[in-house]
């Protein structure tokens, strides 16, 4: 019988980590391009391998500026909430159901299945009844 050798735990994670970034780097680039000067593209933040993925229905005026889900005001306090939990902001994952405000919901399905896939959270967090 040949001896296998055990794959240490980081080597695996690491692993997972670095197809993570690439896989969430590459959707954020297809989204990019989906957008133009007047649909500003809004990206998730956070973890790629985040436990919790917060999820909103669509992106706020401050998200759109900046093209990150969760900036602003929401994000503010949603990084208060987490320090008084006790929650790692590492542990998290934000973004929108549609990627561009006032896009078709069937468009932006494809990215955000794709999105879950890539993170596999442990928690979904839907945020609003649009969300859901």
């Amino acid at each position: 019988m040949v001896p296998v050798s055990a794959v240490p735990t980081d080597e695996i994670y690491e692993r997972y980590l670095r197809k993570a970034i690439t896989e969430i780097n590459e959707l954020g680039d297809e989204i990019r391009r989906a957008g133009d000067e007047t649909h500003v593209p809004v990206l998730g933040s956070g973890h790629p391998l985040a436990d919790v993925f917060l999820l909103k229905y669509e992106p706020q005026a401050s998200e759109v500026h900046e093209g990150v889900a969760f900036y602003g005001r929401a994000g503010q306090a949603l990084l208060k909430s987490l320090q008084r939990l006790h929650v790692d902001p590492l542990a998290v994952y934000g973004t929108n159901c549609l990627k561009i405000a006032g896009q078709a919901p069937a468009d932006a399905r494809p990215w955000l299945v794709r999105e879950l896939h890539i993170v596999q959270p442990k928690l979904l967090v839907v945020m609003g009844e649009r969300a859901v």
